[in-house]
């Protein structure tokens, strides 16, 4: 929001198209983050202790960048629909705290409302979350202390009168598959992690043609320049005195009626650019370069004068 109104710019004077930018961007954001989130993906994952496997890192990693590019569309998605950060903030602040709600760790999935659950399916959060526990649990068994067991106390010495207080656990062992336990305490099934990261794929194709689209069509900001005047001395003064009096007496000749060209009417709305525009004129000491690469527009009506610093 903060870059808005140079983009909005850039879209009046039809230099650049706002879609560009957000797609170009999306881009540097990808190679940058993925750097940043390899560097924090090796320091989190090994301290926790998960899954000692290239398969699981790897699959970590992969979740986590496209979670991350699709919360990152998706605030950039709220930023061109909102015309300031305090509408951005509370409509933010209401959809992140559903979104948080739903994802599956406050509240499970099967203990959801049933109004609430379908907002699993377009929370970036619970799909990451949900595909991260599969990655990880369907890996591990896991294993039940004795005051995890019941009935436990003096006397009960049997595993094969006892059972583990975990989800997904069996009788008579003290060994609970981590499938088992996602799939009775989560409502997670191990074969739905690839569909869940593809739906977060989806998310970031939408949420981009969402940028892209409300990038083009809604505008809140003009984007116009700041007219700067040079200060008038006596002899500017006197110069631009003659000619007010010469267009006054051009409107008026003709026995006070205005000339045709008195008040030309500009209909259209398109803009003269440029890029790369380069001069040279000949020197006695050869060839002088006055335009560098220069780059500048002309808005209809307007004159527009290239000069330099010393106003020549």
């Amino acid at each position: 929001m903060t870059g808005r109104p140079i983009v909005n710019k850039h879209k009046a004077y039809s230099f650049y198209r706002p879609s560009a930018l957000w797609i170009a961007q999306t881009i540097v954001d990808l190679v940058f983050s993925a750097i940043q989130i390899f560097m924090f993906s090796i320091i989190v994952y090994f301290m926790c202790g998960l899954a000692r496997d290239a398969g699981a890192f790897f699959t970590y990693y992969l979740v986590i960048i496209t979670s991350y590019m699709a919360m990152t569309l998706f605030f950039r998605t709220i930023g061109c629909l909102c015309p300031d950060f305090d509408y951005a903030i509370k409509f933010l602040a209401i959809i992140i705290s559903f979104f948080i709600i739903t994802c599956g760790y406050v509240i499970q999935f099967q203990n959801e409302k049933i109004w609430l659950r379908w907002i699993f399916w377009i929370n970036t959060l619970g799909l990451a979350f949900s595909a991260l526990m599969e990655n990880e649990f369907s890996r591990l068994n896991l294993t039940c202390t004795s005051e995890s067991l019941i009935p436990s106390g003096e006397g009960y010495t049997s595993i094969e009168n006892q059972v583990c207080t975990l989800p997904g656990s069996t009788a008579g062992t003290t060994q609970v598959s981590g499938s088992a336990y996602l799939i009775k305490g989560f409502s997670y099934y191990p074969s739905d992690l690839w569909r869940n990261w593809g739906l977060i794929v989806v998310l970031v194709v939408v949420f981009l043609i969402l940028n892209t689209t409300c990038g083009e069509w809604i505008t809140f900001e003009d984007g116009n320049t700041t007219n700067v005047f040079l200060k008038q001395n006596k002899k500017r003064k006197r110069l631009n005195s003659a000619l007010i009096l010469k267009r006054d007496s051009r409107r008026t000749a003709n026995g006070g009626t205005k000339s045709p060209d008195a008040d030309i009417a500009i209909a259209s709305k398109s803009f003269l650019t440029w890029e790369g525009l380069d001069y040279e004129v000949p020197t006695q000491l050869g060839p002088k370069r006055l335009l560098d690469d220069i780059y500048g527009y002309v808005k209809p009506g307007e004159l527009t004068a290239l000069m330099g610093a010393s106003g020549v």
